[in-house]
């Protein structure tokens, strides 16, 4: 079993990060200004910078322009949860970064397999590749299922829709069946998982507003899963402090230097624009 080949990784993972963390704090306890980069500019770290609104767009072009780089992508968002699926904002949207970005890839995620292949109809170049959001409690991912193969299958089903265009095929999986105990019965194994796709986003944003030994801990488990880190899939941040799994910039950044002690070095960003700030002091802070 995959859980028990990993436990002694895991075991090691915590105890050796613990000391990178620099503070295991709620995020009301830290600082809220002149924030100190914590990674190394010999670390190169790629972003995909999720953005699902045309605030997030405009923050994008201007207050986050100077830290992108080629190595980065941008993932537009819409039909996520209960919302409509908003293609001509998806394709507008794209070529306005495609305008200010020209060297990045610009990519669209929608929740369930309905909203994915009208997405993979309707979308225009530059977008180059679907992500299929796939999360319990989702009114429009009725197909969701904890059941391992069940869930490839529908995986399966949304890399035919993508390829068919031809498209690359993403996948944003729930994080939870990765460290959460009640959900090992269901043997997830996202190396699996990753195979079926292109690209994988895995969300571990829950782990990283836990601490950053926890999200450490997810790192070398998705690296025993993955057989080693690649191109191929991304571990989640947020830095949406209202939400539920969002964090600041300093715990943001030390979530991602316990995931470099692995290797791990392409991360999703997610971020709300009225926190662009926190967004740009993370991506600062990568020695950009």
């Amino acid at each position: 079993m995959i859980r028990n080949r990993l436990s002694a990784a895991l075991l090691l993972a915590l105890c050796c990060l613990a000391s990178l963390s620099t503070t295991s704090a709620g995020a009301n306890d830290l600082p809220e200004a002149h924030r100190l980069p914590l990674l190394a500019a010999d670390q190169p770290v790629s972003l995909t910078v999720a953005v699902y609104n045309q605030a997030g767009v405009n923050a994008l072009v201007t207050t986050l322009a100077p830290y992108v780089r080629p190595e980065d992508s941008f993932l537009l968002i819409s039909g996520n949860n209960a919302k409509p699926l908003d293609l001509a904002w998806l394709n507008r949207a794209a070529a306005a970064l495609a305008a200010r970005f020209p060297d990045n890839r610009v990519l669209v995620g929608t929740a369930g397999l309905a909203n994915f292949n009208l997405a993979a109809q309707g979308v225009q170049s530059p977008i180059d590749e679907i992500v299929y959001i796939y999360e319990p409690n989702m009114a429009n991912e009725p197909e969701f299922s904890w059941d391992f193969e069940a869930t490839l299958a529908h995986v399966d089903e949304a890399a035919a829709m993508a390829h068919g265009h031809p498209l690359a095929a993403g996948v944003k999986p729930t994080g939870r069946p990765l460290l959460q105990a009640y959900l090992f019965k269901y043997a997830w194994d996202y190396g699996r998982l990753g195979q079926r796709v292109d690209r994988t986003y895995v969300q571990t944003q829950t782990y990283c507003k836990k601490n950053p030994e926890t999200f450490g801990a997810a790192a070398a488990e998705l690296v025993a899963q993955f057989g080693a880190p690649g191109a191929a899939w991304s571990m989640e941040i947020s830095l949406d402090p209202e939400s539920v799994n969002g964090v600041y910039a300093d715990q943001a950044l030390a979530c991602a230097r316990a995931a470099q002690s692995w290797n791990v070095s392409r991360f999703l960003m997610w971020w709300s624009p009225p926190y662009a700030a926190e967004a740009a002091a993370f991506m600062a802070g990568l020695g950009r």
